[in-house]
């Protein structure tokens, strides 16, 4: 009974069966990363625009400023932090003086 259930069964579940019926779903990524690249080197563009080609506007100037004011300050916030805890005595003591 087993050997009937064996030639019946058995060769749905042999590896030949999907090998054969495997196809490639498309192409890899490392191709589509060498196409991209051999592309950009024909034509010879620049990996990115150089920061000359722009011109200034208000939202660029604000976003710089923005950034700016923000480390300054954290700057001034953190040396504020280590001067309180590197001084010598208490921090009222000073806050009075």
């Amino acid at each position: 009974m087993a050997a009937l259930l064996l030639r019946h069964v058995g060769p749905h579940f042999s590896p030949q069966l999907y090998v054969r019926n495997a196809v490639p779903l498309g192409t890899t990524a490392k191709e589509e990363m060498e196409r991209f690249w051999n592309k950009n080197i024909g034509s010879n563009r620049p990996v990115s625009p150089h920061i000359t080609i722009y011109s200034w506007s208000l939202p660029m100037v604000m976003s710089i400023c923005h950034h700016g004011t923000g480390i300054a300050l954290s700057a001034g916030v953190s040396l504020f932090g280590m001067l309180a805890l590197l001084l010598p005595g208490v921090f009222i003591f000073f806050k009075h003086q």
